[in-house]
């Protein structure tokens, strides 16, 4: 799990810092580096489940907006499958935007499960809650 975890973080930083060249770098940089966060925590074995309730659903629901699914279902319909028209399907910025969003939505939702199956557990981040009651 660990090593999955610092993989996803190591993952999601470099997206990051490629989208620093898009027009909207802001909004998909906030979105790669918040995915980094709960990567980070997860290899920490640090869980907010309720924050990543927030992520998946946010996540999920911006894909369904950006994904073209018209575009995509008439390309289906439409074209020959040949190299050059799937090359310029995965070339299309939605198309790349979007499934960018369904895999932070997919690793969320995979921390999510799992802070909730700790945070059942007794004693579940006991001594994170001392620490800011001591402070």
């Amino acid at each position: 799990m660990k090593i999955a975890s610092l993989f996803f973080f190591i993952i999601f930083l470099s997206w990051a810092a490629l989208q620093l060249n898009n027009e909207s770098w802001l909004i998909w940089s906030l979105v790669y580096l918040f995915s980094a966060y709960t990567s980070g925590c997860s290899f920490k074995e640090y869980y907010n489940p309720m924050l990543l309730m927030l992520m998946v659903s946010t996540y999920f629901i911006a894909f369904l907006f950006v994904f073209p699914a018209g575009e995509f279902l008439g390309w289906l319909q439409n074209t020959e499958l040949s190299t050059t028209s799937i090359q310029n399907l995965v070339f299309e910025r939605n198309i790349n935007e979007s499934l960018g969003l369904l895999l932070c939505t997919a690793i969320n939702a995979w921390y999510m499960f799992i802070g909730f199956g700790k945070a059942k557990k007794p004693g579940y981040n006991q001594e994170f809650s001392v620490s800011l009651r001591s402070k």
